[in-house]
């Protein structure tokens, strides 16, 4: 999960509130304020658990402390997981690489667009285990507000899917070499 106080918003695009947060938020400011808590991330944490185990959106055996996570929040799925359960695949964008690709998807159970990197790499290889060790070693080394943050990852026989934000907009790039020369003040705000 990003660390919201640090993330940016570069277009109004990226803003989408969903029609149930004002009420989800009403409700649970009453119950802040009923229950006075001593620890509110903890209640925090407990009351909105609460919310989503009654709307099942877990199990009680798949608690997300059972769940492989960094500390960054970044889950990698065990293979219990399809893909195919937690997102709809939609448009296929660059393909990159020959065993590479990338698309669009909306995460079922909130509706929020992702991008999906597959990445074909079979499971049981030396070659497997290294893409995963360096995706792990990559995410832990790139936390900022100015790069897209990986969510979470799951893997089938074949593949390695990586889940991350997905940005609406041009490429930093190609937006630069549109817009022609720059003074260095300049370009220091878009770096």
């Amino acid at each position: 999960m990003a660390d919201v106080q640090e993330m940016r918003i570069f277009s109004a695009d990226q803003i989408v509130v969903h029609h149930d947060l004002p009420s989800i938020l009403k409700d649970y400011s009453k119950e802040v304020i009923r229950m006075g808590p001593e620890n509110i991330l903890k209640f925090s944490r407990e009351y909105f658990e609460g919310i989503l185990r009654a709307q099942g959106y877990f199990e009680e055996k798949k608690r997300p402390e059972v769940l492989n996570a960094t500390d960054k929040s970044f889950i990698w799925r065990d293979k219990g997981h399809k893909i195919t359960d937690h997102y709809t695949m939609l448009d296929t964008l660059d393909a990159g690489a020959n065993d590479q690709k990338a698309r669009i998807a909306t995460q079922k159970k909130t509706g929020f667009e992702r991008t999906v990197i597959q990445k074909a790499v079979k499971a049981g290889t030396p070659e497997r285990e290294a893409y995963k060790q360096k995706i792990l070693e990559v995410i832990a080394k790139f936390d900022h507000p100015s790069i897209v943050r990986f969510i979470e990852a799951f893997e089938d026989e074949a593949n390695v899917y990586l889940i991350c934000e997905s940005l609406k907009g041009e490429n930093v790039i190609e937006n630069l070499w549109k817009q022609g020369a720059h003074s260095e003040g300049a370009t220091a705000r878009v770096i």
